[in-house]
């Protein structure tokens, strides 16, 4: 009998999605009941994963129904249903009518949705409120608790303030960084990370700690004292053996160690540690003075006592060390009952829970439940689970669902879908080796039914490998294949070595070709020599006709990476797409808004510097901007000079959005996307909390690095996006660029069941080299290992993603690295990877100069017009030509061009560069561009239309409204001022009566919208010009 849990072990391009998909339709279609797919629930990542699988099922269905299907697809439903294709074509039909109707029964989600589910239907049993909000931002919840915290610290006294102040007191003794606030945020965020509650599942008394403190100093003292008296003993022997320092090696300095492991209450502690033990083990550690001094049995006999000196000393200083590192860390560890107990106060007055709350929710009660219970309590019984990305799945999230999937599993299927290559999400608490130890369940001892779950997984478990790859071409699959396999025969850490054993990918079903260019630049202006690289690349690619923008992707580490090759493609003018990079902080307008607000406030010098060299920085030079900042009184003066509608203290009047509209009309800011956007986050505000400036301008400078303009996908624009965002994606062209850091993805890790003088510990302890000469050495080698763990892992989802072709660009490795490159490898650079492989660079493998066989994209963009008066990148945005737009293009119907320039045109001063886009085009030639600006500037000469088109009010040019019945409306124009709306609606043909019932329906929604005073005009076009044909 086949098992009912199938885990599939996938590679990048293996077609998972496709395996979920059919498997999820095969269960479907196997089932009597036609509307079986209420039962099914497939989780995913994201949102993003969640709604591409919907899609992908319903068009399946939608083709397999009207027996338009591929056939390979046939084949599959009719191996995993024992159907045949008439069987399938009719039930698939009624499956997809079913769906569609009840879409909303549809249950493909990501893990926190399926989660917040269960924790509104168990709010009473939770303790908390069912009408409770979801808090994203973790920020939000710490810094009140730590505000409260230092509170009490400042006012009480007691544990709390007599820690704080010892701690204080150590840094300052040990003369390290003494921002204590920065060190107890970061190790909240570590505390309220669910890693937490498994390892401190018990509240531990302050008595504890003070006691163990205690036993530290003593452990201390008592270790400080072995090395002074094993100092003793080496010195005297050297003396007693007439052992001088010219008869041992200076270089590393074996006798002044030997002499000196304590001088005045100092260890020896230099960092040629690890050379003085090479030679003291090796017994090379005589000069050619000593060679000749000593006769060979004298120096093994010498050799032999300083060895055994050294190992007292290694063994003395590693628990020295250990408690070294556990005084420090015990001072943030005596701070967890209270941050968690300030931190629970402010969800509960605040009636707020963070999303990373829900886990440990759901743990404390669900997980020893039995499922009828948790199925009762949310009002659905699932039969069959499909779970996508299980790698990236936290230990609590697993423990949460196995209640439900142990037991369906031994009547009903269940699939897991994973690849531990590409596992990059340790830092939000995933854990690799539950879904490498698969049916074996790990970190469970808690649990009572542990043992009994993992025998029934282990009764209905299937593994089985997808090995080939659908998505990257013939030289691509063979090239990564060996590349990994050097780095996983070189890196030497087991987990990699687990993760990486069948890493060969068949290129069976793969396309011939590929092609990769491996180039390491001299380290002499090396950001500026990369970028270089890439815009020459970019050029000659699409140049060629090798490619489209659209088709190439730079994949960097970080947004700074970002940022940086984004300022270089636009100073090129190479069109770029970046989520990452459209960053409202980054527009000067939005920079100026803030500062005048900031002014308006509490002026300062600087801050009036930097109003005045935004508006008059092109005519004046910075001393003189500077002399006008001094003074409140000149600065006002210069700027009612040019702006004579400026009054501070009718600012003072208005609310913050009111604010905002009036700097952009007073200043002739343009609306642009940014400026909208920025309108917007300022109207939530003000909505959300209040009109107190100091407030807003303090939300602002905390949350400005998310607030970003959302770019559509479909645009011929070059992709720059992070590895991480990357996932599930591909490109026919991938570069790769720079050197990586080796980020570190922890800044705390965890000393489980650690055994301190026969006391059962377990810890949160600082990531550093410090521990690997301590008792937490294996801590420190495995955290290593993760580490690389993480960096390759994110190097195979970056050169995974390639189809076609595949740049890395990087740094010229140091001379140290190339003497010591498998050593080297382990530190994670990306250089440290290309390096291992031996390639003589630059290195190439396959042909480059070859064209796609799919069918070619329009390569037509229009431009989002921004108004900075500096140029920066994001001018250079581009937009994708809509199909109605391109049908203008074959069919040159003069109305509908005339309608589409209209269209686009926000204000008077646009109409030459609203036509010149169009001339480019191809959307009409030069003598018809001429014609068309003459009969627009016609149109725009009587006055009521003129006025349609001015800056002082709020424009949105077909603007796309989208109805929750599916209906779509996009009115020409919409003027909105004060709450006052004006829909227009221009037409270029003859009147009807349909254009009138047209207009009131706009008038509807916006009435919807909670508008009150909306007025509507049409507007026909023959009665303003003399020629419009």
């Amino acid at each position: 009998m086949k098992p009912n849990l199938t885990v599939y072990k996938s590679s990048a391009g293996s077609g998972k999605t496709f395996t979920l998909s059919i498997n999820y339709i095969a269960i479907c279609l196997s089932n009597k009941s036609k509307d079986y797919f209420k039962r099914i629930l497939a989780i995913t990542f994201t949102n993003k994963a969640a709604n591409e699988m919907k899609d992908r099922i319903l068009n399946y269905l939608k083709n397999i129904s009207e027996k338009s299907v591929d056939q390979y697809i046939l084949d599959e439903l009719k191996l995993r249903t024992g159907l045949n294709e008439e069987e399938i074509f009719e039930k698939a039909s009624i499956i997809h009518s079913k769906m569609i109707h009840n879409y909303s029964d549809l249950s493909i989600m990501t893990i926190d949705k399926f989660n917040y589910q269960i924790v509104r239907s168990f709010s009473r049993d939770f303790g908390i409120s069912n009408n409770f909000e979801i808090e994203l931002d973790i920020e939000k919840i710490i810094e009140p608790a730590i505000k409260e915290l230092l509170n009490k610290i400042d006012s009480e006294e007691g544990f709390l303030t007599r820690n704080f102040m010892s701690f204080l007191f150590y840094k300052l003794k040990s003369k390290k960084s003494t921002d204590l606030v920065s060190e107890i945020e970061n190790f909240t965020k570590q505390v309220l990370k669910e890693e937490s509650y498994i390892s401190f599942p018990k509240k531990v008394d302050n008595d504890f700690f003070i006691e163990l403190q205690n036993k530290i100093k003593s452990s201390a003292e008592e270790n400080k004292k072995k090395i002074s008296q094993l100092n003793k003993k080496s010195s005297q022997y050297l003396q007693q053996n007439n052992i001088t320092i010219d008869y041992l090696l200076k270089r590393p300095k074996i006798y002044n160690f030997f002499d000196s492991m304590m001088l005045d209450d100092k260890i020896w502690l230099q960092k040629n540690n690890i050379r003085i033990e090479n030679r003291v083990k090796s017994g090379e550690i005589f000069s050619s003075i000593g060679k000749k001094m000593f006769d060979s049995s004298k120096r093994v006999s010498i050799s032999k006592q300083l060895q055994i000196y050294y190992n007292e000393y290694k063994h003395c200083i590693k628990k020295l060390n250990t408690d070294i590192i556990l005084n420090e860390n015990i001072f943030l560890m005596k701070f967890i009952n209270d941050i968690l107990s300030f931190v629970e106060r402010y969800c509960e007055k605040s009636n707020v829970q963070h999303i990373s709350n829900f886990n440990k929710l759901i743990n404390k009660i669900i997980v020893n439940q039995p499922s009828a219970f948790i199925y009762e309590k949310i009002g659905r019984r699932y039969k069959n689970f499909l779970i996508d990305e299980f790698q990236d799945t936290s230990i609590l999230q697993w423990q949460n669902l196995l209640p439900l999937i142990v037991d369906s599993v031994d009547h009903n299927q269940s699939l897991i879908v994973g690849d531990a290559k590409q596992s990059i999400y340790r830092w939000r608490s995933s854990e690799v080796n539950q879904f490498i130890d698969l049916p074996k369940l790990a970190d469970m001892e808690l649990i009572s039914t542990s043992h009994e779950w993992e025998n029934k997984l282990k009764s209905q478990y299937e593994m089985i490998f997808l090995e080939n790859n659908f998505r990257s071409k013939k030289n691509i699959i063979k090239f990564n294949n060996d590349f990994f396999e050097k780095i996983k025969q070189n890196c030497g850490f087991e987990i990699v070595e687990n993760i990486y054993q069948n890493l060969h990918q068949k290129d069976s079903f793969a396309e011939v070709g590929g092609y990769v260019n491996i180039e390491l630049l001299d380290n002499d202006d090396f950001d500026n020599a990369i970028c270089n690289k890439i815009s020459s690349e970019i050029f000659d690619l699409v140049s060629k006709n090798l490619s489209s923008y659209k088709d190439i992707a730079i994949l960097c580490n970080s947004n700074k990476d970002i940022q940086r090759i984004a300022n270089h493609l636009v100073s090129k003018n190479i069109p770029i797409i970046s989520d990452e990079g459209l960053l409202l902080v980054r527009c000067m307008q939005v920079k100026f808004i803030i500062n005048f607000i900031k002014n308006i406030q509490l002026s300062d010098s600087f801050t009036r510097f930097l109003v005045l060299n935004y508006l008059f920085g092109d005519e004046l030079n910075k001393h003189d901007l500077k002399a006008l900042s001094i003074s409140a009184e000149r600065f006002e003066k210069r700027i009612i000079s040019t702006y004579p509608n400026y009054d501070k203290k009718q600012f003072l009047r208005y609310s913050i959005y009111e604010i905002v509209e009036k700097i952009v009309l007073d200043f002739n800011l343009k609306n642009d996307a940014y400026v909208h956007h920025f309108k917007n986050f300022a109207l939530n505000y003000q909505n959300k909390y209040s009109s107190n400036l100091d407030s807003f301008i303090k939300f602002w400078e905390e949350n400005n690095h998310k607030e970003k303009i959302q770019s559509p996908s479909d645009i011929n624009a070059v992709n720059l996006l992070t590895i991480h965002k990357s996932k599930g994606l591909s490109f026919k062209n991938v570069i790769i660029p720079f050197n990586w850091d080796r980020n570190l993805n922890r800044k705390f890790i965890y000393a489980n069941d650690f055994n301190y003088k026969s006391e059962i510990l377990s810890l949160l302890l600082n990531y550093s080299s410090s521990l690997k000469d301590s008792l937490f050495s294996e801590i420190y080698e495995k955290e290593r290992g993760l580490n690389f763990m993480d960096n390759i892992n994110k190097l195979y989802v970056a050169m995974t993603r390639a189809v076609d072709r595949l740049y890395i660009y990087s740094k010229n490795p140091s001379k140290s690295q190339l003497e010591n490159k498998f050593e080297h490898l382990q530190k994670g650079y990306l250089n440290s990877f290309l390096c291992v492989q031996e390639f003589k660079y630059p290195f190439v493998f396959g042909e480059k100069d070859f064209t796609s066989t799919d069918k070619k994209t329009s390569n037509l963009s229009i431009k989002i017009s921004t108004y900075n008066k500096f140029k920066n990148w994001k001018d250079l945005l581009k937009f994708k030509l809509t199909e109605n737009d391109k049908k203008i293009i074959d069919k040159k119907d003069w109305g509908t061009i005339f309608h589409l320039a209209l269209s686009r045109i926000s204000s008077i001063d646009l109409i030459s560069k609203v036509i010149n886009d169009l001339l480019v085009q191809g959307v009409c030639n030069k003598s018809e561009s001429v014609k068309l600006e003459k009969q627009i500037n016609e149109f725009l000469l009587h006055d009521e239309i003129r006025s349609y088109f001015f800056n002082a009010f709020e424009v949105i040019n077909e603007k796309e409204i989208l109805l929750r019945d599916g209906r779509s409306f996009i009115p020409d124009k919409v003027i909105i001022k004060d709450n006052e709306v004006l829909i227009i609606d221009f037409k270029t043909g003859v009147e009807k009566d349909d254009h009138l019932k047209k207009i009131q329906e706009y008038s509807d929604i916006y009435s919807l919208l909670g508008y009150r005073n909306i007025k509507t005009k049409l507007i026909y076009v023959k009665n303003y010009i003399s020629d419009e044909q």
